[in-house]
């Protein structure tokens, strides 16, 4: 056997890895010499003794190192000009044994090997682990190596076996069959491969330890004796538990405390995956208890346990308060149980005193006989304020969770409803604007409050309005719009001015952080406190100059569409009735809808183009009227029998059940028959219009300001082709069928005379049915000029000057729109919609010369005097 070391005054610190790993001889003699220098004297022996220095922890010296990762080049220098022993073993507790060439085999490096063979290194050596080089070399290394090392061996007689010495009690691979051919014999023991290597020894060594080499489970012994002293401290809690009552003084937080240490102590002995029933050994221990409890102490203490709301502190009173929970559920079952055996009698809202949560009341309520007298308004009233001044949010859920129990009479007190309010206003001054959790927990859980109790909505909202100016911005928009979401409310209609404004400037700061410059601008325009804000922080040349969002070029080689009908505005209720009647007239079988809107308003307008007009009306929301507009959507989108054609329909359908009231449509646009053109894939409509009708949308319009008033003519128009757009797609995709557009009466009392157009509908009237058949037709056609003559004395007694001028304004428009002409070559921008003149697009000519698209000048003269926009001369 070789010597392992020797006893020296002062131990030599190992040469660095990063020398003997590399490729550099240079940087492995710098760091001998810089050893050789720091030592106290130069002489030769001291190389030999840093270069065979062995680092105290793994026992490998600098050529067991250089062997496994280092060039060529520095083993030969270690071994020729620095006289390293090719024989030096190294002595770790796992590697113990192993000489240069185990570390260059293990690492298949055939070229080190052969040069340690050249240099007579030693081959009949068994290391620690029982394997051989050439058992090694078997799997690791060519034919060639294996061929030397056999060779190498024959001319060797002693043989050195560390596996009897210095044993790790592990199990490896690769065994030298010749010393070990029963354990060779045994599963992944043997010749080894690349893969069969892989996480080998973690399955040869389960459990297995150079302290514990019979593989004992250690683990395993471990978690029996803590069981068993867990079973012992159960079986010591229970007997306490039993004398507990003894003492009249106890509390309901030692009962807890107690119980507690029950139920851990059960926890820890049962089965994994299992929780431990407690409640049945509790109850008859109770049972026992309330046979000497008149006047109810052992009761008090058992239930009045108080529960908090945890919130978002720290984990550890969050855990410390969940298992307070647990114990008083756990309580008030065993409280149950033995009230069903006739302990404890007692009336419902004696037991609602003395129950400190209404979790705890809950359980035990079951137990009691079914029409007995519950909680008084006043009990539960109280219940909900103490829980609102506690801010203990959970347990006004539990007060409201109490089955077979009235609590809206409780609910709609005054003093609850302001409780409620101190409650948001409280719960939302504990926010910390820096964690977003904190904002999530107050909003989520005010908003949950608020979706359970519909008489809430307002005080919370009124809570959080009370705290708006001591909390940013950013955190009263996020709450507000958490409700908003959660009650599917208009927040405008419900939230005060304050929120409503919170709400915008956490949109415009969005914006603005974004750097959506010209939507911010347009956003901001209908608020001078919202322009301020935009002006202090948008780039000085966005203000200097008027640009928008409609001035923005279009990048495309698609031609521009344009609407084809005539887009009609609706802003009032007589009108918009009259819109009504069209959509649920006979005729109209299917319609296009969109929805345009500011944030945080829901809708701001309602475009709708039936399949049977050629208008499509535009319905402003913030002119209609709340009730006529909310009755119109009712109407409308109620119908099953009418198909509504919409794109990315689930969002505009939420808005408008929120503008419609929640509970008049319903909750899916697919129970109200409407077909969204998008489907399953999330595409733009810009993009199916491109693909199926071969043109450009114009989006410019798409994030202006909706609220703003009057809207312009890109507006108008924007907002009218989203909606005609849908019926071409859905004629393309043959979900409806064309058909041609019925002519609407121009006159606005052509409503009037319905019953007239019936009566005269079938010809002849029924006594003529005998005369001969010309003469039927004469008094057909007579009749007819009959009703004729009948509706224009009736439209003579109800004409007005002012409807003799709107008649004069429509005859002229009608012959301004005679005159339109298809342009013959591109030309000047229209004035009106600020877009170019395309070839063959309708176009009118006014005597002042000025050129227009004829929808857009149409358009403009209905509103307006019959004026050119540019000049102010007549256009006729």
């Amino acid at each position: 056997m070789p010597v392992v070391g020797r006893a020296r005054a002062r131990p030599l610190e190992a040469l660095p890895q990063s020398a003997l790993c590399g490729e550099s001889v240079e940087a492995l003699r710098r760091a001998i010499e810089s050893r050789v220098e720091s030592s106290d004297d130069g002489e030769d022996g001291d190389v030999l003794a840093i270069v065979s220095a062995r680092a105290e922890r793994s026992g490998k010296a600098a050529l067991h190192l250089a062997a496994w990762r280092g060039d060529l080049k520095v083993v030969e220098a270690l071994v020729e000009e620095y006289g390293a022993d090719v024989d030096q073993i190294s002595t770790g507790r796992h590697n113990y044994g192993k000489t240069p060439i185990f570390y260059a085999l293990t690492r298949c490096r055939d070229d080190v090997v052969m040069y340690l063979l050249s240099r007579k290194c030693k081959v009949k050596i068994i290391n620690n682990k029982g394997q051989s080089p050439y058992s090694l070399a078997v799997s690791h290394c060519a034919r060639e190596t294996i061929e030397a090392i056999a060779e190498a061996e024959k001319l060797e007689t002693t043989w050195w076996n560390f596996r009897l010495t210095h044993s790790d009690g592990l199990k490896y691979g690769d065994l030298d069959e010749r010393f070990f051919p029963e354990a060779a014999r045994e599963p992944g023991r043997g010749v080894s491969t690349v893969e069969s290597r892989r996480r080998n020894f973690k399955k040869l060594n389960k459990g297995v330890s150079w302290d514990n080499p019979d593989g004992v489970d250690l683990q395993a012994r471990k978690k029996a004796e803590l069981r068993a002293k867990r079973e012992r401290e159960a079986e010591e809690a229970w007997l306490e538990f039993g004398e507990f009552f003894g003492n009249r003084a106890r509390h309901d937080a030692d009962v807890v405390e107690m119980c507690g240490r029950i139920l851990r102590a059960e926890t820890a002995i049962a089965a994994n995956g299992q929780k431990p029933d407690i409640s049945a050994r509790a109850t008859e221990v109770l049972s026992r208890v309330a046979k000497g409890d008149d006047d109810f102490r052992a009761l008090r203490a058992l239930v009045g346990a108080r529960l908090s709301d945890s919130g978002t502190s720290d984990r550890t009173h969050a855990r410390a308060e969940k298992a307070r929970r647990t114990v008083s559920k756990i309580l008030a079952t065993a409280v149950a149980s033995s009230m069903s055996n006739g302990a404890w009698s007692i009336s419902p809202s004696l037991l609602f005193e003395f129950c400190g949560s209404a979790m705890t009341y809950g359980i035990v309520r079951r137990a009691l006989r079914h029409g007995e007298s519950v909680p008084t308004r006043e009990q539960l009233a109280q219940a909900i304020v103490r829980a609102c001044e506690e801010i203990n949010h959970r347990e006004l859920n539990d007060v409201l969770n109490l089955e077979e129990i009235n609590v809206s009479s409780a609910i709609q007190l005054a003093e609850v409803s302001e409780s409620v309010r101190g409650l948001a206003s409280n719960m939302c001054k504990r926010i910390d604007a820096s964690d977003p959790s904190s904002i999530a927990h107050v909003a989520v859980n005010l908003a949950d409050l608020g979706a359970r109790v519909e008489s809430w909505q307002k005080p919370l909202f009124a809570g959080l309005s009370a705290v708006a100016s001591s909390l940013d911005d950013s955190v009263i928009a996020k709450v507000a719009r958490r409700f908003a979401d959660a009650w599917e409310i208009d927040v405008t209609e419900m939230a005060s001015e304050d929120i409503v404004s919170c709400i915008e400037a956490f949109v415009l700061e969005d914006l603005l952080e974004r750097g959506d410059w010209l939507e911010a601008k347009a956003y901001a325009s209908t608020r001078p406190r919202l322009r301020d804000v935009f002006s202090a922080r948008a780039p000085d040349d966005v203000n200097r100059i008027n640009a928008s969002l409609e001035s923005v070029s279009i990048a495309t080689e698609l031609p521009i569409m344009r609407p084809k009908k005539r887009v009609v505005l609706i802003e009032d209720a007589g009108a918009l009735a009259q819109v009504r009647e069209v959509i649920l007239s006979a005729s109209c079988e299917a319609f296009s809808f969109d929805c345009e809107w500011r944030d945080p308003r829901p809708l701001s307008t309602l475009q709708i183009s039936p399949a049977h007009t050629r208008e499509t009306f535009i319905i402003d929301a913030l002119r209609v009227g709340k009730d006529a507009f909310s009755q119109f959507l009712i109407a409308v989108f109620g119908d099953f029998s009418v198909r509504k054609i919409g794109f990315a329909a689930e969002q505009d359908w939420r808005r408008i059940r929120i503008s419609a009231g929640n509970a008049a449509l319903p909750a899916s646009y697919c129970n109200a028959n409407v077909i969204d053109l998008q489907g399953v894939e999330l595409v733009s409509l810009a993009s199916v219009v491109a693909d199926t009708l071969g043109f450009a949308l114009d989006k410019r319009c798409q994030r202006s300001n909706w609220d703003a008033r009057p809207l312009s003519q890109q507006q108008l128009f924007y907002a009218a082709l989203d909606a005609e757009v849908l019926l071409d797609i859905a004629f393309r995709r043959g979900i409806i069928s064309p058909r041609p557009f019925a002519e609407s009466s121009s006159h606005p009392d052509a409503h009037l005379y319905s019953s007239d157009a019936v009566l005269f509908a079938d010809g002849a009237p029924s006594y003529g049915v005998n005369l001969h058949a010309d003469d039927a037709r004469l008094f057909a056609d007579d009749a007819r000029t009959f009703g004729a003559d009948l509706w224009e004395s009736d439209r003579l007694l109800f004409t007005s000057p002012e409807r003799v001028e709107q008649e004069r304004k429509t005859a002229i428009l009608r012959e301004l729109e005679r005159t339109a002409t298809a342009s013959a070559s591109v030309g000047c921008a229209c004035a009106v919609c600020l877009n170019d003149i395309h070839v063959d697009e309708k176009v009118i000519r006014t005597k002042c010369s000025h050129v227009y698209h004829a929808t857009c000048l149409l358009t403009a003269l209905k509103t307006t005097s019959l004026c050119c926009p540019m000049c102010r001369s007549p256009v006729i």
